[in-house]
C-alpha cells in the first residue's frame, strides 16, 4: 500500500509527525514525505522517499490558487500520473491544501476535509488552548487510530554530556544570556566535573559562544552541526536540556532523558516532549499560553520565573533518575511524561487525579470521531477582542481557517483551482 504524508511545517512539527510516519510504515506502508527542505537522513528511518517543495519560490502565490497550482505541479508533477492509496495533509498553509487538491488518492486524511472531526478539533484551539489536553502527535496519530504507535522512552546514563540548546527560532521565546550563564553556574555546583555543550543555529554562534567563554567545562557548537550530527550526539548525551524547539522534538525520538522549558506560547498539553519519562518545567500564569500570531506582550513575568536554581535542581535529579524536586511556591509546575494509560499524560508531582484523565481519554475519543463533536466556530467578539490587540479581521479569518463572507473556504478554493489546471483553464 503507497501512501503520501505532506508536512510543510518546520522540523519540530515534522518531527512531531515521525510517530505517525513510524505507525505507518511500521504496518507495511510504503510512505512518500513531502516537506520543504530535506532535514538530513534521520527522517530517513520511517520515509522511503523524501520530496522537497521549495516554499520561498512559491510564498507570494498565496492569493493566486492557479498560479499556486502551477508552480505545485512544475516541481512534483511525476507524483501526479499515478493514484495513490492513502494521503495525509498535516498543514492547512496554502501549499499543502494545493498539493491536497492536486495529488491523486483513493483516500484522504487531515485538513482540507473540513467536515473531519480532528480538523474541527484543531480550529477549536484557535479560542480554547487552555482547555486542550491533546498533543500534536496524538492529534496527527487520531486520523488513523487503527495503526499502532510506538513511543521512545527515557533511560539514565551513567556518563556522557549534558547538552543545552540555547537557542530558539520564536522571538518570543528567547532567554537572555543572563539566564544561561546563571544556569551553567549552577548547573557547575550541582553536576560538577560534567562537560556541557551547547547548541544553536548559526545565527546563534556568537550568543552560544560568549556563554561559554571562560568555562573550561563548556564548550559551543552552534552553528557547527548538522541535524544528523547533533541527534547524534544527542543519542550520546546524559541529558537534553531544550525549551520548546525542533530541537526538543528531534530528542524524544531517542532514549536521552528530557527536560524542557515552557513558557511564552508554548504549552506542554499541546507540543511537550513526546517520550515517556521526559521532564517538564513549564510556567502557571493566567496570561499563559500567549496567542500565537500577535506581537509579544512586554510582560516578561514568564521568563523572570524560570528560575535557573530551580531549572538546574530538576536537571541534576533528572540526569541520575532521581524523584523530581518537591514542588515551590513560584510559578514554575514540573511534570514528568508519562504513556502508562497509553495516553500522553503530564504527571505532576502529586499525581493525577482520574478525572482529568477521563477528560483527556474523552477529547481524544471527540477528535477520533468516536464521540460526537460540534463542529466549533469561532465568535465574532472573540476575533474582535484579538483584532483590538494587533490583527485584522479578515487575517484573523484566514488565519483560523474560517471562510470569508461571500467566498469559498480555501480548502474549496484550492480544489477548484486543481480542476481549473487539469482542464487547461486560467482564472
Amino acid at each position: 500500500m503507497r501512501c503520501t504524508v505532506i508536512q510543510l511545517a518546520r522540523v519540530g512539527d515534522l518531527a512531531q509527525s515521525v510517530p505517525l510516519l513510524r505507525a505507518l510504515k511500521s504496518s507495511g506502508r510504503r510512505v512518500t514525505l513531502i516537506c520543504p527542505a530535506d532535514p538530513g537522513t534521520w527522517i530517513r528511518h520511517w520515509a522511503d522517499e523524501l520530496r522537497v517543495v521549495d516554499l520561498q519560490g512559491i510564498s507570494g502565490l498565496a492569493g493566486d490558487p492557479v498560479g499556486l497550482m502551477r508552480e505545485l505541479h512544475k516541481s512534483l508533477g511525476d507524483l501526479l500520473s499515478s493514484e495513490v492509496d492513502e494521503l495525509y495533509c498535516l498543514n492547512e498553509a496554502a501549499p499543502a491544501l494545493g498539493l491536497r487538491a492536486l495529488l491523486p488518492a483513493r483516500r484522504c486524511w487531515g485538513f482540507g476535509d473540513e467536515t473531519h472531526p480532528a480538523v474541527a478539533w484543531m480550529r477549536e484551539l484557535t479560542t480554547r488552548r487552555v482547555e486542550n489536553r491533546i498533543h500534536l502527535s496524538e492529534w496527527q496519530l487520531a486520523l488513523r487510530p487503527d495503526l499502532e504507535a510506538e513511543v521512545s522512552a527515557a533511560r539514565t546514563r551513567a556518563q556522557g554530556p549534558l547538552v543545552i540548546h540555547a537557542g530558539s527560532g520564536h522571538p518570543a521565546r528567547r532567554l537572555e544570556g543572563e539566564f544561561w550563564k546563571a544556569l551553567l553556574k549552577e548547573l557547575g555546583t550541582r553536576m560538577p566535573g560534567t562537560r556541557i555543550l551547547l547548541s544553536g543555529s548559526g545565527s546563534e554562534a556568537s550568543f552560544c559562544e560568549a556563554l561559554a567563554a571562560g568555562q573550561a567545562h563548556v564548550e559551543s557548537l552552534a552553528g557547527r552541526t548538522s541535524l544528523d550530527d547533533l541527534l547524534g550526539l544527542i543519542g550520546e548525551a546524559r541529558l537534553l536540556l531544550a525549551q520548546d524547539t525542533g530541537v526538543l522534538h528531534l530528542a524524544a525520538l531517542t532514549d536521552t532523558p528530557l527536560l524542557g522549558l515552557y513558557h511564552a506560547s508554548a504549552r506542554a498539553f499541546e507540543t511537550g516532549p513526546f517520550q515517556h519519562g521526559a521532564r517538564v518545567l513549564e510556567i502557571v500564569a493566567d496570561c499563559h499560553p500567549c496567542v500565537e500570531g500577535l506581537p509579544p506582550c512586554g510582560d516578561f513575568t514568564c521568563r523572570a520565573s524560570l528560575d535557573p536554581a530551580r531549572v538546574a535542581a530538576e536537571a541534576a535529579a533528572l540526569a541520575v533518575g532521581d524523584p523530581p524536586p518537591p514542588a515551590d511556591e513560584s510559578l514554575l509546575r514540573g511534570y514528568t511524561v508519562d504513556f502508562g494509560e497509553e495516553l500522553y499524560l503530564l504527571q505532576p508531582a502529586e499525581g493525577l487525579d482520574q478525572d482529568r484523565i477521563e477528560e483527556k481519554r474523552r477529547q481524544l475519543a471527540q477528535v477520533r470521531g468516536e464521540l460526537p463533536f460540534k463542529l466549533p466556530g469561532v465568535s465574532r467578539a472573540a476575533l474582535e477582542d484579538l483584532r483590538t490587540r494587533g490583527l485584522g479581521f479578515v487575517d484573523l479569518q484566514r488565519r483560523f481557517g474560517l471562510p470569508e463572507a461571500g467566498s469559498l473556504s480555501l480548502g474549496a478554493r484550492y480544489r477548484e483551482a486543481a480542476a481549473c489546471l487539469s482542464s487547461g483553464e486560467s482564472r
